[in-house]
C-alpha cells in the first residue's frame, strides 16, 4: 500500500490542502478519532483524482478549465517543452519574445503543440488517441503507455510561466474506458489572458439582421458569444448565427450607440469598439484595396475601399480572413487590457503571398502588447520579420520530432532557403519540369562526348519550355564553357 497525504494531492491540483481535506471528508467521511490526518491508499487517491478530474473539468474545480475565480497570469507564457509522446522526441521552445513561430513538414506537430498551450486560456481542444492493442485489448492510448493504475497522470512536458510559477503537462488515462478523445491537463492548473485560433477563418453565409440589441454589450461580451457560437458550429444540427451575422450585429450597435442621437444616449464603449475596430483594419488590409472605412445602411455592415464598396459577406477569402482574425483579437484586447497571448494557426490561409509577408508584421504593428505563437507553413511568413523567434520542427531517421531553434538574426532566410531546409520542398519548379528536366539531362549525359554540347542542351531545354526555369547567370556560363570547347577544338 502506497501512504498520499493532502500536500501531494494539493499541489497536483493546484489547490490547497484545506481544500483537499474537506473533498476526503465528503468523500470518506470525517477522520476517526485520535487521527491527525489523511493518509490515502493508491486506491483511494485514484478515486479522489477521478471525483476531483471530473468536478474541475464540469464546474471549473481548484481553478481549472471553466473557473473564473482564478486571476490569469498576465505576464504569459515562457517556455513550453514536451518529451517522449506522440510523434515528439524532445520539444523545447521559448516564447518569451513577442513572437514565436513554429514551422515544419505536415505531421510534425505543430498544432498539437498550439492546443496543448491553448489548454492554459481555458479554451481547451480535445484530442484524439492512439488507436491500440495489447495484451489486455483494445483502447485508445493517450499517453505514452498503458498504465498500472487508471487514473494516473503521465507526465509528459512542463508549461514555464513569464511570472517564474511552472506546471507540469500531463495525460491522464482511465482503465477499463474505451474513450477516443481527451485533453491535456496543465497541474497545477493555472489561467493565462490569452485565446486559441485555430485554421479556419470563418465568415459564413449570408444572413439578415433581423434585430439589434436593445442595448450594448460590452467587448468581452461580444467576444464571448462569438467564441461560443464558433464553436457551436462544430455541433451537428445546432442552430446558430453565422459568423457575419454576430460581426454585423455588434457593428451596427455600436455604430447606432457610439453615435447616439437626441433621443438615444451616446454609450463611449461603443464608440471606442466602432472607431478602434477600423483603425486595426486600416493596419491590417493591404495598402491596394485603399480601405475607406465601415458604413451602415439598413441593417447592412458595408466595406468602402478605393475600387467601390461592397458587403461584408462579399468579401474575398482574404479579406474575410483578416476581418475575423482582426475582430477575435481586437475585441480579446478589451478583456486583457491589451496584454496577452494569442496562439493561431496557418495565419497564410486564403492570404495572397504579398499578404503572407505582411500580416504578422502589421499585427505586431497593431497590437503592440500582444504575445504572438504561430504555427505555419509559409515560408513567406517564416521570414516576414527579423523580430520573430523561429523553431523548426525536424523528424530524426526514425521518424520522432525535435525542435531547432533558427537564427534569423544573424542571417536573413529567403523563402526558397526555407522551403528547402526547413520545409523539405527541394525545388520550386513544377513537378512535370522537374520530371522533364531529369529527361533531358539523362539522354544528354548518354550521348558520347563529341557529340554533346551545352548549346545541345539549352537548344532542348528551351524546346521543352524550361529555359525560363534556368536563372539567365547560367546561360551566360554555360555560353562561356561553350564558347571555350568550340576555341579548343579549332586549335
Amino acid at each position: 500500500m502506497t501512504e498520499i497525504t493532502p500536500a501531494l494531492l494539493a499541489v497536483e491540483f493546484g489547490t490547497s490542502e484545506k481544500d483537499v481535506r474537506a473533498t476526503l471528508a465528503f468523500l470518506f467521511g470525517p477522520l476517526p478519532e485520535g487521527v491527525a490526518r489523511w493518509e490515502l491508499s493508491e486506491e483511494q487517491a485514484n478515486y479522489y483524482r477521478a471525483y476531483a478530474y471530473g468536478m474541475r473539468e464540469s464546474s471549473g474545480y481548484y481553478g481549472g478549465p471553466g473557473s473564473s475565480s482564478q486571476e490569469p497570469d498576465e505576464y504569459g507564457l515562457r517556455r513550453l517543452t514536451i518529451r517522449d509522446w506522440r510523434q515528439f522526441d524532445r520539444v523545447d521552445i521559448d516564447l518569451s519574445a513577442q513572437l514565436t513561430l513554429i514551422t515544419g513538414e505536415n505531421g510534425t506537430g505543430k498544432t498539437s503543440l498550439l492546443q496543448v498551450l491553448g489548454q492554459t486560456f481555458e479554451q481547451g481542444t480535445e484530442f484524439v488517441g492512439t488507436p491500440t492493442r495489447d495484451k489486455e485489448g483494445f483502447f485508445f492510448k493517450h499517453g505514452r503507455r498503458r498504465p498500472a493504475t487508471s487514473g494516473e497522470i503521465d507526465k509528459i512536458g512542463t508549461i514555464t510561466f513569464a511570472s517564474g510559477a511552472s506546471a507540469h503537462v500531463g495525460i491522464r488515462q482511465w482503465q477499463h474506458q474505451d474513450q477516443p478523445s481527451f485533453a491535456p491537463e496543465i497541474v497545477p492548473y493555472r489561467r493565462v489572458a490569452g485565446m486559441y485560433l485555430d485554421a479556419q477563418r470563418l465568415i459564413g453565409p449570408y444572413q439578415r439582421v433581423e434585430s439589434i440589441p436593445p442595448r450594448f454589450n460590452s467587448a468581452s461580451e461580444i467576444a464571448r458569444m462569438y467564441r461560443e457560437q464558433i464553436k457551436n458550429l462544430w455541433i451537428p444540427h445546432m442552430v446558430v448565427k453565422s459568423p457575419s451575422l454576430l460581426i454585423k450585429e455588434a457593428l451596427i450597435a455600436a455604430a447606432l450607440y457610439g453615435e447616439g442621437s437626441a433621443v438615444l444616449a451616446r454609450d463611449p464603449r461603443a464608440a471606442e469598439v466602432w472607431n478602434g475596430f477600423q483603425k486595426i483594419l486600416e493596419k491590417l488590409f493591404p495598402e491596394s484595396l485603399g480601405f475607406k472605412g465601415l458604413r451602415i445602411d439598413q441593417g447592412e455592415v458595408i466595406l468602402q475601399s478605393a475600387s467601390g464598396p461592397f458587403a461584408l459577406e462579399a468579401s474575398s477569402g482574404g479579406i474575410a480572413a483578416i476581418l475575423s482574425l482582426a475582430w477575435q483579437i481586437y475585441l480579446t484586447s478589451f478583456e486583457s487590457s491589451g496584454r496577452f497571448t494569442v496562439c493561431f494557426d496557418e495565419p497564410e490561409n486564403h492570404l495572397h503571398p504579398s499578404l503572407q509577408r505582411s500580416i504578422l508584421p502589421s499585427l505586431l504593428e497593431a497590437f503592440p502588447s500582444v504575445h504572438f505563437v504561430v504555427a505555419t507553413h509559409s515560408p513567406f511568413v517564416v521570414t516576414s520579420t527579423r523580430a520573430a523567434s523561429v523553431y523548426a520542427l525536424r523528424r530524426r531517421k526514425n521518424g520522432k520530432v525535435y525542435t531547432e531553434k533558427l537564427d534569423l538574426e544573424e542571417q536573413a532566410f529567403t523563402a526558397d532557403e526555407i522551403l528547402n531546409d526547413v520545409l523539405g520542398v527541394g525545388t520550386t519548379i513544377p513537378i512535370w519540369a522537374e520530371r522533364s528536366l531529369e529527361s533531358i539531362l539523362d539522354d544528354f549525359q548518354g550521348r558520347p562526348k563529341d557529340s554533346a554540347s551545352m548549346q545541345d542542351l539549352l537548344d532542348s531545354l528551351n524546346a521543352a519550355g524550361l529555359r525560363l526555369t534556368m536563372p539567365s547567370v547560367t546561360d551566360a556560363v554555360a555560353e562561356n564553357l561553350n564558347d571555350s570547347s568550340n576555341r579548343m577544338d579549332e586549335a
